[in-house]
């Protein structure tokens, strides 16, 4: 998480090209939410990518998104001037009850959530700590949604499928593996073994784990796919965390290059030759999701 929070992490790179939620999962989070519908938090919101789609596709009062960069806050800010500004975004210290002390709405209103969102962000927190704060601050009916995706596939050519783990979790010159935040990356690789959350706090309680070489688990409402050029893969792998720490590690020199074999030149010169395709031509890409629906007892 650290990386995203340094202020040269490209925050509009980040929001330009990771891929965007399905309509399916909004639709069944819409329909589990059963309690009031005046406040949500995204926690751990970055650019808005999550926030702005549950404003969107859910119909509550107020939208809240909460990180604790900087830099992607300031980002969402400015997505928010442009797309929807009846959505407000704040830093906080990690602490839920911090987001509630901090509303940009009603600063002294102190009113609690009724959903809690956390999209491709759990990995990064310890699940003990935020699940006791979740469970202190959601009122009864209350909803807690968790979701993550991870380690990208090309449908179409799962040949390639060692050439993009060896792109993210190989040895250097061919990839980026000691550059990953640790144990956060493996919690999300693991599509969260923390999860369920105790049935103590929560019922009725939905997970599903969603790995797309296997024929398991098809009826997750979370699939994640998206069709882009070449190019625009290469551009997405720009915003991994382990991809901006293989940069710090490499300082660009004067004219901008980097005094190293990049681990993405490498992938994409084997994926040219292997498809015959070029930089501007279409793949289908799509990743292994987990996502999880409970309701607070």
């Amino acid at each position: 998480m650290s990386e995203f929070t340094k202020t040269d992490f490209n925050a509009g790179d980040y929001s330009n090209f990771r891929p965007s939620y399905p309509p399916e999962w909004y639709r069944t989070l819409n329909e589990f939410h059963k309690g009031n519908r005046n406040l949500v938090i995204d926690v751990g919101c970055g650019p808005g990518t999550a926030t702005f789609d549950i404003s969107r596709n859910l119909s509550f009062k107020r939208v809240i998104g909460a990180d604790i960069s900087e830099p992607m806050i300031e980002k969402a800010k400015g997505r928010a001037i442009e797309v929807d500004n009846s959505v407000k975004f704040v830093v906080y210290n990690g602490e839920l009850d911090d987001i509630i002390s901090r509303d940009p709405f009603n600063p002294s209103s102190k009113q609690v959530p009724d959903l809690i969102t956390m999209a491709e962000c759990a990995h990064w927190m310890d699940w003990d700590t935020i699940l006791g704060q979740v469970a202190k601050i959601l009122p009864s009916q209350g909803t807690l949604a968790v979701w993550g995706y991870v380690d990208p596939a090309f449908v179409d050519f799962p040949e390639l499928d060692d050439e993009i783990e060896k792109l993210q979790y190989g040895d250097a010159p061919f990839g980026l593996g000691p550059y990953w935040q640790q144990p956060g990356r493996q919690r999300l690789r693991d599509l969260y073994p923390q999860l369920p959350p105790s049935e103590k706090w929560f019922t009725d309680i939905n997970l599903w784990r969603h790995d797309i070489r296997s024929q398991d688990n098809k009826n997750t409402p979370l699939i994640m796919e998206k069709t882009m050029t070449l190019e625009a893969f290469d551009k997405y792998t720009t915003t991994w965390s382990s991809y901006h720490k293989w940069q710090q590690l490499h300082q660009k020199q004067n004219d901008g290059s980097i005094n190293a074999i990049n681990p993405r030149t490498i992938f994409l010169n084997k994926v040219y030759k292997h498809t015959g395709l070029k930089s501007h031509d279409l793949v289908r890409v799509a990743w292994k999701t987990v996502a999880l629906l409970a309701r607070r007892k």
